[in-house]
C-alpha cells in the first residue's frame, strides 16, 4: 500500500488523497498514469505488457 501511495503522491495526488482511496481505486490511478507514461496494461492478464526482447 505505501508504494502505491508513494507512486500516486510522486504523480501530484495529496497524500491524504491517495492514502482514502481504496486499492481497487489507487491501482486503476496508477495504471492510468502508466499508460499515460506509454505503458500498456493487459486488464483481463491484470499485468503490464513488455515488449519482447
Amino acid at each position: 500500500m505505501l508504494i502505491e501511495v508513494a507512486a500516486l503522491v510522486g504523480h501530484g495526488v495529496p497524500w491524504d488523497v491517495a492514502m482514502a482511496m481504496p486499492r481497487v481505486r489507487r491501482m486503476a490511478f496508477l495504471v492510468a498514469f502508466g499508460e499515460l507514461a506509454g505503458g500498456r496494461y493487459d486488464w483481463s492478464m491484470q499485468q503490464w505488457e513488455y515488449p519482447d526482447g
